[in-house]
């Protein structure tokens, strides 16, 4: 991958939610953060804020139908509350997150046919976190959690989908410091990007949030995909 553009980056920051006094602090330091490191890593970064379900689902059909046979791959972050199997806009809508993966297959997205499609999703996919929480927050959901199991990759070839935990538990979040996640993901992305594949920056990213605590709260990424190929996000030669 060596175009100097080397691709669209999405990034969705829902911060303020419909009926509700708390909002996701800490996700703007999150966001700031993404921005910096993808566009360091080369790529075209669109950001949104503050979108609801149906405007969240606009856009990644829009952006889907654009052409992009001039870049060498596509990423997107989703920084919002979620439950299994979803992600959820400020009007309290949860989006699954099938659909929009089913928006960047072959069929669906033809000039990005065996190119790489990186989802980064920084949201609770349950309830489930054990006790002792003080002064930290969580990205869930509290309406709908438990949902079914959802099928979390289609078969095409070519995504990489990297949630912030494993199914069924929450994703914690420094109202300051912004997530567990993140900070590791950008830590280690910007450490390694140009020596080492990325499945083995998240393998260090799971070691990294693994090893975090606060009281007895633990948390673990969980990464899945159907990449063909070793991907390297290697800073181009100026």
């Amino acid at each position: 991958m060596d175009r100097r553009s080397r691709g669209l980056c999405m990034i969705i920051n829902n911060v303020d939610f419909e009926g509700s006094h708390e909002p996701r602090l800490g996700s703007d330091t999150d966001t700031g953060k993404l921005e910096r490191l993808f566009n360091k890593l080369h790529f075209q970064v669109e950001v949104e804020k503050n979108l609801t379900a149906s405007d969240m689902l606009d856009w990644f059909k829009r952006v889907s139908l654009r052409n992009h046979s001039d870049y060498d791959c596509f990423a997107c972050c989703i920084m919002t509350h979620g439950t299994l199997g979803t992600v959820s806009g400020t009007d309290n809508t949860p989006l699954q997150i099938q659909q929009i993966l089913g928006l960047f297959t072959g069929t669906s997205c033809r000039s990005l046919i065996g190119k790489p499609k990186l989802f980064f999703i920084q949201a609770c996919q349950g309830s489930s976190h054990q006790e002792g929480v003080q002064e930290m927050d969580t990205d869930a959901f509290l309406v709908g959690l438990g949902a079914g199991l959802p099928e979390t990759l289609p078969n095409e070839a070519d995504f990489l989908l990297s949630y912030s935990t494993v199914p069924g538990y929450v994703s914690y979040r420094d109202p300051t410091q912004g997530s567990w996640y993140v900070n590791a993901l950008v830590d280690e992305m910007s450490k390694s990007h140009n020596t080492t594949h990325i499945l083995d920056i998240l393998t260090s990213v799971n070691s990294k949030v693994s090893d975090l605590n606060a009281q007895t709260m633990k948390q673990v990424p969980a990464p899945c995909y159907t990449l063909t190929k070793a991907v390297y996000l290697r800073s181009l030669v100026q």
